[in-house]
């Protein structure tokens, strides 16, 4: 550890680990680690990808936003400026809402839960 002088306040500084070894046998009488396979006896994971559509309202605000980096929901404004905000705004809307320039939530219908419920009416057995 150095230090470095500011304002007449020494600062202590990380710049490397030591005694790893003993801090990590000090922490095995704490703690133990435990891996799922060892002690569940679960089927493996599965990953699936559903693709659900977006209700027409979703779809007009999506293109709008899309192309314009703008669009107006209910007397709201939506703009967009960063392309990370975009992305984020595309993605609000379609989960179902989004957020206007002044902070005012809108919900917007979305076919998602009539998606979910029609995929867990699918399956056998229970869902995780």
């Amino acid at each position: 550890m150095r230090l470095k002088r500011k304002k007449r306040k020494d600062i202590k500084i990380v710049v490397g680990y030591k005694n790893l070894d003993r801090l990590s046998t000090a922490l095995t009488e704490y703690g133990t680690i435990v891996k799922s396979e060892d002690c569940l006896d679960l089927p493996p994971k599965i990953y699936e990808k559903f693709y659900v559509d977006l209700t027409k309202e979703q779809s007009k605000h999506y293109t709008e936003l899309r192309r314009k980096l703008i669009t107006e929901i209910e007397g709201g404004i939506v703009s967009v400026k960063l392309t990370l905000t975009k992305i984020l705004r595309l993605q609000q809307l379609v989960c179902g809402y989004l957020k206007d320039d002044d902070g005012y939530v809108h919900t917007v219908p979305h076919n998602r839960l009539d998606a979910l419920d029609a995929i867990l009416d699918e399956t056998n057995g229970k869902a995780i």
